[in-house]
């Protein structure tokens, strides 16, 4: 090992990376004689230590960042300069960013994991909500957005730590960007749509970064590049973006749902806050078996890094042995070097949700332009003209509802004591007049969008004493009932400590009731999951008003047990389907749902798909897959499907009252068969029209093999082609320990089905 370098009161071991701003280096620091502590030196290089706004900007949001204490953020422990050189010293983490497990990954050609996908997302997330929620000492929010991040700022230790680093130091790097190019080169991937348009940005710009990242991890592969910064700044403003589980046919629909809300690119429609995404991930977490911990991501990163932490391991050994004394290091004058120290005492909330510069690309001599962000619509279609002031509603009046026995419901507080206080006093305000503030409304918001006017709601959950919030402020503890709340569409969150939190989005009409019901569950928990399918599928699927995440087959996971749910199945030409549905504790439950058309119609399909659809000789102006609505019941249509390339077919068909008939053809192939190797399976002679299908449905999930090959699909899947005879039928989800092997037999021109569900204890 060298001989370290004296940096102040620090010794620099060795340079472990070097950027465009800063370079970064193991370093120990001699506390008191005989005890050493190794950490990070993060040290501005000195041509851009010249430039003193970004110096003032680095070091004002340092010491912002300086007072996150949270167990997924990198901690700061000294700010200050030496000389000339700025420095940040920090705790040090064993292990590698995130960039280096996509380039190992990529290497060995061995996915991430899904669920160790969404447990980094959940831990990053964890640290962003923390931050995001920091207030200074009058309490007030620092409103801190971290700005960066990106693969290189998220830090997976070998003990199986994620941790997040450089915490608003974006900021003042991209005052550095303007005349050093090449210092943001990689980050505008990451960046969301309002920071590339330099739009104002808040803590659900963090959560798009996120989303990217989430992305693709499940994916593989980057989501936003261009081959110039240029074309990756326009996919972040403009590509459309596919759900992950399109790319990666393991990632759930659940999962799908999550990345897909985060990467709106209309921040209204995106995740309200870290706490919200989060909070959807740990739902989807723990209903996994087993569920993905630090000692799961810690044997992975073992597993995929033996020599570095090896080489990692026999270092800190050196350091550990190291006599300072046979280096001509005196540690008494180590201990007195002088340090400037730029840490201030405290820090006010001066950070407003602020605006984004607009992204000046090397070579460009003006910016990329940013576009206004267009004012929200009002209900008649017509866009306000002035901004909006916030400004308070009137307070709503709130009642206490009583328990079953009519005894008013005790409420205990398990907050700390400068929380219990405050909230007691509201407690004493609501008996006193019966009147509690929401907080700051939106004036302008609630007069367009309500009229003045409200309704009345009932706030419960399956836990006493929950505190049900809308937009962060405190509604009341439940059981409630307000009978002044303002008329529209709400989302409100309810949570009590040791517990999941639940949100949940409702409409109140003027004059209107309503009933919210909150479920909250504790961690490690799994109540009950229902799957949902409907013929056909794709239907919309809502638990007690709630929507499910994605379309049927739909999997809900964390259903409460024990209550009766009403499932409402809608699906456009469709009528209704509602089934009240009661489930047992770690119950997994299937409900099938054959809906019925509002009128007679045909849902025509072809192999291949793409064929032009002719009913009774006019065209449809229709290719399959499609369906036909508002047939006459009981006649007969002459149905023709015509492909290019293809003999047409002709089919007669009935439209039958409150039914829906289906048409599936193969059409033949007019080119002449191609020969056939003499060696060639039996399974690849046939011709597509003799071919047959197999649909399969699975509790739980599984992926579909067929003769030792895996389709690329699980279940429930609704039509795989296969020739005809008899083919081997495996079925693997190791996470439940499933390994189904059987035999089916497919005829030409039918369909097979195999259904069955499985024992997962």
């Amino acid at each position: 090992m060298q001989k370290p370098e004296v940096f102040g009161k620090y010794l620099l071991i060795e340079r472990v990376s070097v950027g465009g701003m800063a370079e970064v280096f193991k370093a120990m620091a001699v506390v008191i004689s005989g005890f050493q502590k190794v950490l990070a030196i993060k040290r501005v290089l000195p041509h851009v230590a010249e430039d003193a706004e970004f110096i003032r900007m680095f070091v004002d949001e340092a010491n912002i960042a300086g007072q996150l204490h949270h167990a997924n953020i990198v901690q700061i422990y000294d700010l200050g300069a030496i000389g000339e050189s700025y420095f940040i010293a920090m705790e040090y983490v064993e292990g590698r960013d995130l960039r280096a497990v996509y380039d190992r990954v990529k290497k060995t050609r061995q996915p991430i994991p899904i669920h160790m996908a969404a447990f980094v997302a959940a831990q990053m997330l964890a640290g962003l909500d923390h931050a995001h929620r920091k207030t200074d000492g009058a309490l007030r929010p620092l409103n801190i957005v971290h700005r960066d991040v990106s693969p290189p700022n998220v830090l997976l230790s070998y003990m199986g730590d994620v941790k997040l680093i450089d915490f608003g130091i974006a900021k003042a790097a991209k005052k550095i960007s303007k005349t050093q190019a090449g210092v943001l080169k990689g980050k505008f991937g990451y960046m969301s749509p309002e920071q590339v348009r330099g739009m104002p940005v808040d803590g659900r710009s963090d959560l798009f970064s996120v989303g990217i990242i989430l992305h693709e991890m499940l994916a593989g592969h980057r989501l936003f590049v261009g081959e110039s910064d240029f074309a990756t700044l326009e996919k972040v403003r403009g590509m459309p973006i596919e759900p992950p589980g399109r790319i990666n046919s393991g990632v759930p629909p659940e999962l799908d749902a999550i990345v897909m809300r985060a990467l709106e690119r209309d921040v209204a429609r995106r995740y309200p806050s870290a706490s919200e995404m989060l909070h959807d991930l740990q739902r989807y977490l723990y209903a996994q078996t087993p569920v993905f911990a630090e000692a799961n991501l810690a044997a992975w990163m073992r597993e995929q890094f033996p020599e570095e932490m090896e080489k990692s391991r026999a270092r800190m050994l050196e350091i550990e042995q190291l006599d300072l004394s046979l280096l001509g290091i005196d540690v008494a004058e180590l201990q007195k070097a002088s340090v400037r120290s730029l840490i201030t005492p405290t820090v006010l909330a001066k950070i407003r949700p602020d605006r984004e510069e607009p992204i000046v690309l090397p070579g460009q001599t003006t910016p990329v332009p940013a576009r206004k962000p267009e004012p929200t619509p009002t209900p008649g279609g017509k866009r306000p003209t002035t901004s909006v002031v916030a400004a308070p509603l009137p307070p709503p009046k709130v009642e206490t509802i009583a328990d079953a026995e009519g005894t008013p419901v005790k409420r205990v507080s398990t907050f700390p004591t400068a929380l219990a206080a405050a909230l007691l006093a509201v407690l004493l305000a609501i008996a006193a007049s019966g009147f509690v503030w929401l907080g700051q409304v939106d004036d302008k918001t609630h007069r367009l969008g309500t009229n003045g006017q409200s309704g009345s709601i009932v706030f419960q959950a399956n836990q006493p004493d929950a505190t049900v919030k809308e937009k962060g402020q405190v509604v009341c503890l439940t059981p409630c009932k307000i009978v002044d709340f303002p008329a529209g569409e709400h989302e409100v969150v309810f949570e009590k400590s040791g517990y999941l939190s639940d949100r949940a989005r409702f409409k109140l009409s003027p004059a209107g009731q309503a009933r919210v019901v909150g479920r909250l569950f504790q961690p490690g928990t799994v109540p009950a999951v229902l799957l949902v399918q409907s013929e056909p599928p794709g239907a919309t699927v809502t638990i007690d008003g709630r929507p499910a995440s994605s379309p049927t087959p739909a999997a809900i996971a964390g259903v409460m047990a024990g209550m009766p749910l009403a499932v409402k199945v809608t699906l456009d030409g469709f009528k209704d389907e509602i089934r009240s549905v009661t489930l047992d504790k770690e119950e997994f439950r299937t409900e099938s749902v054959l809906l019925t058309p509002l009128s007679p119609s045909v849902r025509v399909r072809s192999e291949p798909e793409g064929a032009k659809v002719i009913l009774d000789g006019k065209d449809t102006g229709r290719t399959t897959p499609t369906r036909l609505d508002a047939l006459e019941a009981g006649k007969a249509y002459a149905l023709r499907l015509a492909k290019e390339g293809f003999a047409a077919a002709t089919v007669d068909v009935t439209a039958q009252a409150e039914k829906e008939e289906l048409v599936d053809v193969a059409l033949t192939s007019l080119a002449p068969k191609p020969a056939v190797p003499a060696n060639r399976a039996e399974s690849e002679e046939r011709a597509p029209a003799d071919a047959g299908y197999l649909s399969v449905f699975t509790e739980p999930r599984a992926k579909i093999y067929i003769d030792g090959r895996y389709t690329g699909q699980m279940s429930p899947t609704m039509k795989i082609k296969l020739p005809p005879g008899t083919h081997e039928l495996k079925l693997i989800n190791p996470e439940f320990n499933l390994h189904e092997v059987t035999t089916v037999t497919i005829k030409a021109g039918q369909t097979a089905k195999f259904s069955k569900r499985f024992t997962t204890e």
